[in-house]
């Protein structure tokens, strides 16, 4: 392929962007700016005697067609004690049909009261699929972790994937029973993002600021600090929050540091308890700096091709025993780009 000059001048764009947000003093401009100094950062021992559960969830679309789309969508919970796992749990595999009329919203309510026993404050808007698995996905995470907190007590973590907010109004109070419960019987609750959409001084990425300001200082892993409210670009759905950020370095071979978020009633000792726990289980050769009960259900919970196609067929025999066949198959879920992909 030989780009044109209009392709050539998006990716010099593309490239300009990148420098402006990640310029080579990036550290130097979050210490002047940030109101942040070595002495904030608070170091953290990798050694940990409770247990560390950690939950992930993950969805498939299976089938799309005109006028509904079915998604696969599950969550799983791992546990590790001394180093070893203690229970992987996993909720079932759920098949949601999602279309644009008022059944979906009353199969949301329905799935909402079957895992917490009441109304959702609010439904689902099932114009956007994609969204709308994810708000599902989302429920079965939190339908998990309420489940896992039965098998934990005090002195215990328990981390989510992400940050401890919400991605849907309706579950704004499960979060807040799940921290409540956590915070009286003394469980630690945590979020820790893989990638994070959080930002300083009007667009520059905020975890590799402060690990570049870190590794400039000499401050040696593992190690937390606390990131002032004030020195984050304003976040969208403030009000669904209810986690402080940290950024944390949990292994010195680590590729990166991470967000951390714990609940906004926690201490700094609290913080540095989980940041504590999580590089006690960071040392992983495989991922270096990632808390390994989050890969192992990660690993667990993903819903690989296989099990994607396996859906399919038990889709494809049950409309064969309703008397379709492969054409009416096809008039709902022909897909003309994989015939395109042919030629």
């Amino acid at each position: 392929m030989n780009p044109d000059r209009t392709y050539l001048g998006d990716v010099i764009a593309a490239l300009e962007h990148i420098r402006e947000i990640c310029p080579a003093d990036l550290a130097e401009r979050f210490e002047a700016q940030s109101g942040i100094g070595r002495d904030d950062f608070l170091q953290c021992s990798p050694g940990f005697r409770g247990r560390l559960a950690a939950v992930d969830g993950s969805n498939a679309m299976v089938l799309e067609s005109g006028s509904f789309s079915l998604a696969a969508v599950r969550a799983v919970v791992s546990c590790f004690a001394e180093g070893r796992r203690a229970f992987l749990r996993s909720t079932s595999t759920r098949l949601v049909r999602i279309e644009v009329r008022e059944e979906s919203v009353a199969r949301f309510a329905s799935l909402y009261r079957e895992y917490f026993g009441e109304e959702p404050q609010q439904g689902l808007a099932a114009d956007d699929p994609a969204r709308a698995v994810a708000v599902v996905r989302e429920m079965l995470e939190f339908a998990a972790a309420l489940e896992a907190l039965e098998s934990l007590e005090a002195g215990d973590t328990l981390l989510l994937d992400g940050s401890l907010r919400v991605g849907h109004a309706s579950h704004l109070p499960v979060l807040r029973e799940l921290l409540f419960r956590a915070g009286n019987a003394g469980i630690r609750v945590a979020g820790i993002s893989k990638r994070t959409s959080a930002t300083w001084g009007g667009g520059y990425p905020l975890v590799p600021a402060v690990d570049l300001f870190a590794k400039a200082a000499g401050v040696t892993p593992p190690w937390c600090v606390r990131i002032p409210e004030e020195a984050i670009d304003q976040r969208p759905h403030t009000q669904w929050q209810r986690g402080v950020p940290y950024v944390a370095r949990l292994h010195g071979k680590g590729a990166t540091a991470f967000k951390i978020e714990v609940p906004d009633y926690a201490d700094e000792r609290t913080a540095i308890e989980v940041c504590s726990a999580c590089a006690a289980y960071a040392g992983d050769g495989r991922i270096p700096g990632y808390p390994y009960p989050l890969l192992d259900a990660h690993r667990a919970v993903v819903l690989g091709a296989d099990e994607v196609e396996g859906i399919t067929y038990d889709i494809i025999k049950g409309m064969n025993r309703l008397g379709m066949n492969s054409k009416d198959f096809w008039q709902l879920f022909g897909d003309y780009h994989e015939e395109f992909a042919r030629y």
